[in-house]
């Protein structure tokens, strides 16, 4: 048998056995919208002839047409194996149309730069691209393709610290598996800020860093037991929301002059409990809304820390009144960031990742810091604290600090260990 035989048979004997049933294809494809879903096939190569071929000896999904990688309208109008070929240009105008409906099936030889280009045009990477050879399992005829590189060599780390692992800001380079500790410190939250950075140290204040990870200037904050932050721009200016857990609150700073400016006392508007009882543990500004994470609703938190009483509530900028439960029955969020229009978190206990108040991924162990660089979310993991009360949750746990890097559009992930860390909090990537 020769070798275009061999994947022929190879591609039709996985598509007939496994990958006929509408619920798997939709489960991976975690479409929700099956009667409104349209699929497209973007690229013609090898692998995608193979899927026109073979398409219709599948039940779901039904394929409406292919788009072409090429600029050209002379793409326009061909037919391939009976489907319709148009351009990336009239391709364009067909998201416009279809907008979050489309679901992209990706064929195409550089696939990091083929998803960057759709995102360019509107597509979410997190919902509406998949990699069409890991759905088939055609991933295997062509090994180069699974270590396909996105091109992240830096990871930026903001660490707490834990046992004998000591704090601090590092910069993990995955190319040599090497690292460079820049600060030391019992290090939170870690933002873009300008042409630096703005990172928060538990014990020392708020830090406005340059390119160089080097301290240009620091804003004393109390001794409040701080953890989440988040900047949002207001009149011309820059304030910094911090979440102070030891009072349940939200400290407002001017990022121009330093100066707290304002107070918002969340566990009073909420159930009036002792300070510290919701455990704030970050927030998120959209637009002219303030999303809370807390790992007690109830107030309750020191008397069952890892119990399904966490929620994530929401309140207007202006009032601040909770009026919004986004999410509840959580067990200990972090990690609150926008991607686009998706509002993504860690259910952190449970070892999840949310999007848009649905599961996008699950791992086994404490996560903890979220990033995504268009192609790869990276998810960071911790060493379990509290062990007895997490082993009501899950029967395993993992007992290792690192990062996952899951790409959505292959629902695939690795793990890249890292002992040198403590209880990484923040992620960012060069």
């Amino acid at each position: 048998m020769s070798i275009e035989q061999y994947r022929t048979h190879y591609a039709r004997g996985i598509l007939n056995e496994t990958y006929n049933s509408r619920d798997s294809l939709s489960r991976y494809m975690h479409v929700s919208d099956v009667d409104q879903a349209r699929f497209v096939i973007y690229g013609t190569n090898t692998h995608a002839k193979y899927y026109a071929a073979l398409s219709s000896k599948l039940l779901y999904p039904k394929i409406e047409l292919f788009v072409s990688e090429e600029e050209g309208v002379e793409e326009d109008g061909k037919k391939l194996r009976g489907f319709e070929v148009i351009s990336v240009g009239r391709f364009a105008n067909y998201i416009e149309q279809y907008g979050e409906h489309l679901k992209v099936i990706v064929f195409s030889d550089q696939y990091p730069e083929a998803v960057k280009r759709l995102q360019e045009m509107g597509l979410d990477p997190l919902k509406q691209l998949f990699d069409g050879r890991y759905i088939f399992d055609l991933k295997e005829l062509d090994n180069g393709y699974v270590s396909e590189s996105d091109n992240v060599n830096k990871v930026i780390l903001t660490v707490e610290s834990f046992r004998s692992n000591k704090g601090g800001l590092f910069v993990y380079d995955t190319a040599s598996s090497s690292y460079t500790k820049h600060l030391s410190g019992d290090f939170r939250t870690l933002l873009r800020y300008k042409d630096g950075y703005l990172a928060m140290e538990d014990n020392n204040g708020m830090l406005y860093l340059n390119s160089d990870y080097e301290i240009e200037r620091t804003v004393a904050l109390p001794d409040a037991d701080l953890h989440g932050m988040d900047i949002h721009r207001s009149g011309g200016s820059d304030y910094a929301y911090i979440i102070e857990t030891a009072w349940d609150r939200i400290a407002v700073y001017d990022l121009e002059s330093g100066k707290r400016v304002e107070q918002i006392e969340v566990g009073k508007s909420i159930v009036n409990s002792t300070p510290g009882m919701l455990h704030i543990s970050d927030i998120l500004i959209d637009n002219e809304r303030i999303l809370i994470a807390m790992a007690s609703r109830s107030g309750m938190f020191t008397r069952g820390a890892f119990k399904d009483d966490g929620a994530i509530l929401g309140m207007d900028m202006h009032d601040y009144i909770v009026d919004e439960v986004y999410a509840e029955q959580l067990n200990t969020p972090h990690s609150l960031i926008k991607i686009g229009k998706d509002i993504l978190f860690c259910d952190s206990a449970k070892g999840m990742v949310y999007c848009n108040k649905q599961v996008l991924t699950q791992f086994n162990g404490f996560v903890r810091g979220l990033h995504f660089n268009g192609y790869g979310l990276y998810v960071g993991q911790n060493v379990p604290r509290h062990l007895p009360y997490l082993l009501q949750i899950s029967p395993n746990y993992s007992n290792d600090t690192g990062i996952h890097t899951f790409v959505p559009s292959r629902r695939v992930s690795g793990f890249q260990k890292l002992p040198f860390c403590g209880q990484i909090y923040s992620i960012l990537t060069e």
